[in-house]
């Protein structure tokens, strides 16, 4: 970047044709131009960042010797924008298309943020592909399609047929990557939000891979992009998934349209069409959940996740004086005791609802605690049993760039046992945790023996049972800025020196298609005898039995 040279020009006509494509360096500010005036006249956005950021392109730029195995590629690298010149086939990466894909990815880091992982990273690709498109009808409506990169030589991706280039057109469906590679499949699993563009800008009917049969009605390019444009911008975070657009597609649409419209009708229908939520629905439902319902003590915050249909604004009672009209509220109880919440939606013209939970939030010393991995720092917890969870908690992916220790140290205790539940932790190089890793510490502070001797990731496995010799424990976290997983969720409880049994049990796998399972005895203390209960109807007295379940179900 360094030694880059600026292109210059003594008038202001620009012929830089020749033996070294330079022309194609104004096909990048001209896309680059365009990119611009889109999204400031369309959308009233000064550039990416809303405050005139400049955007600068960098041509001709060698990816071979920045590590790429060709010149075919394009990128944002968090501040400008860098192409490839492509090959005997493929000419330099400058098309309109292109340039707002990548211009595109800018304005993703400056709103949403998502990151480029997973299902959000996914959503990142859709969001450049849609604008990608978006662009090119605006900048050359005549020249214009639903494929991306067709003017380097050939397309790679289309919007209106994701699965002419192997790209899922359903979620979960045909062609959806389910493994790591490429960021976990970012590339190919941004096949049905760009379907879905598509289908509230041109229409179309058919059968998705679920079997379901869908007509969807286009609304056009320009209302298409608005309601994109909002979803993007003001609704959506770092960690958002498909579950999310759909909810924030559809009031992104009801706020310029109103609710039970026919174009809130067509997106939610886009939706079910690539196998994202149900059909559309001609009344207000109100509904909602929280990951965390009871805890020990206070301060509690619990975040609120609204999932109602077709309200356009909201009320919600959190049962202890307090309300909110936010759509996904945050709401800290200050106070023990059992709170009956409630949710309002209002959908105009399509009606009301309310929905009640009766002693949704509860707070009780008596509850095991409920806590949260810091991302930085160090937290201390002296209760005798509870929950930890990873910074993101049981729905997300832990964060990156984390370092943080949880020291449990409960006065009386004698020992500390957890029990890992869920795991999963970036795998490390070889047979080393050199990325992402959790460690356990037979102390209250890091200095204390490491357990096991071990750094924990998907390398090493689960350890599924960690014990301290004393009544306090460390858990140390960390995470690099690279790749995310669903991370952990720990169980502890304390020990006392009373002789009095601990029961606590772990199975080689938690669902199985052949119902057998093998449980281990985890119990802590003294133990003459055992009783199981396999929740079938069936006992046992043995330490670590062997089972059989003969029917499928859920048990307990």
């Amino acid at each position: 970047y360094y030694s880059a040279v600026e292109f210059t020009n003594e008038t202001n006509v620009w012929d830089l044709a020749n033996e070294n494509l330079d022309q194609y360096a104004t096909d990048a500010h001209f896309a680059t131009e365009k990119t611009y005036d889109y999204y400031y006249e369309v959308h009233g956005r000064n550039s990416i960042d809303n405050a005139g950021h400049e955007l600068t392109s960098f041509v001709h730029f060698n990816l071979v010797d920045y590590g790429y195995s060709n010149n075919v590629n394009a990128f944002w690298n968090g501040s400008v924008m860098t192409y490839g010149d492509g090959d005997d086939l493929r000419t330099p990466l400058t098309t309109v298309d292109i340039c707002a894909h990548e211009i595109t990815h800018g304005l993703t880091s400056y709103t949403a943020n998502l990151v480029y992982q997973n299902e959000s990273g996914a959503l990142n690709e859709a969001f450049s592909d849609i604008f990608g498109t978006a662009v090119e009808f605006y900048a050359t409506p005549s020249l214009a399609n639903w494929t991306i990169g067709e003017d380097i030589y050939a397309p790679f991706r289309s919007l209106s047929n994701p699965k002419e280039f192997n790209l899922p057109d359903t979620y979960h469906g045909q062609n959806w990557n389910f493994g790591t590679d490429d960021y976990g499949g970012v590339h190919r699993n941004c096949g049905p939000l760009c379907y879905w563009f598509y289908l509230i800008s041109e229409g179309s009917s058919g059968t998705n891979d679920n079997g379901d049969s869908y007509n969807v009605n286009g609304i056009g390019i320009d209302n298409a992009a608005d309601i994109a444009f909002r979803l993007l911008t003001v609704y959506l975070t770092n960690y958002s998934n498909y579950a999310d657009a759909r909810f924030y597609g559809i009031q992104a649409a009801i706020d310029f349209f109103g609710a039970c419209s026919y174009e809130v009708e067509q997106v939610t229908n886009a939706f079910y069409a690539i196998g994202v939520g149900a059909e559309y629905q001609a009344s207000v439902i109100a509904d909602f959940a929280s990951d965390f319902t009871q805890n020990c003590s206070t301060p509690f915050t619990v975040k609120f996740q609204n999932s109602s249909l077709n309200g356009s604004s909201f009320v919600w009672d959190f049962g202890d004086g307090t309300t909110s009209t936010l759509v996904n509220p945050e709401h800290t109880y200050n106070s023990v005791g059992n709170f009956t919440v409630s949710l309002s939606a209002d959908g105009g013209s399509c009606g009301e609802n309310q929905i009640v939970k009766e002693d949704y939030i509860s707070i009780n010393p008596n509850y095991p605690c409920v806590t949260l991995m810091p991302t930085s720092g160090g937290a201390t917890s002296t209760s005798c049993a509870g929950t930890l969870y990873d910074a993101g908690g049981p729905s997300l992916p832990y964060y990156n760039n984390t370092y943080a220790t949880f020291t449990i140290k409960p006065p009386g205790a004698s020992k500390i046992m957890l029990t890992i539940n869920e795991f999963d932790i970036e795998p490390g190089s070889e047979n080393y945790c050199d990325y992402d890793y959790i460690a356990f510490y037979d102390g209250e502070y890091i200095n204390a023996p490491l357990i096991n001797n071990t750094y924990y990731c998907n390398t090493t496995g689960n350890p599924v049972s960690i014990q301290s010799t004393g009544g306090a424990i460390t858990i140390e976290f960390n995470s690099d800025p690279g790749l995310t997983l669903q991370g952990f969720e720990i169980q502890w409880i304390c020990l006392q020196d009373d002789g009095i049994p601990y029961p606590n049990f772990s199975a080689n796998r938690i669902s199985t298609c052949d119902g057998r399972i093998q449980f281990e005895n985890l119990t802590v203390n003294n133990v003459d005898n055992y009783l199981w209960d396999f929740g079938d109807g069936t006992t046992s007295t043995y330490a670590n039995p062997y089972h059989l379940y003969n029917q499928s179900g859920v048990y307990t």
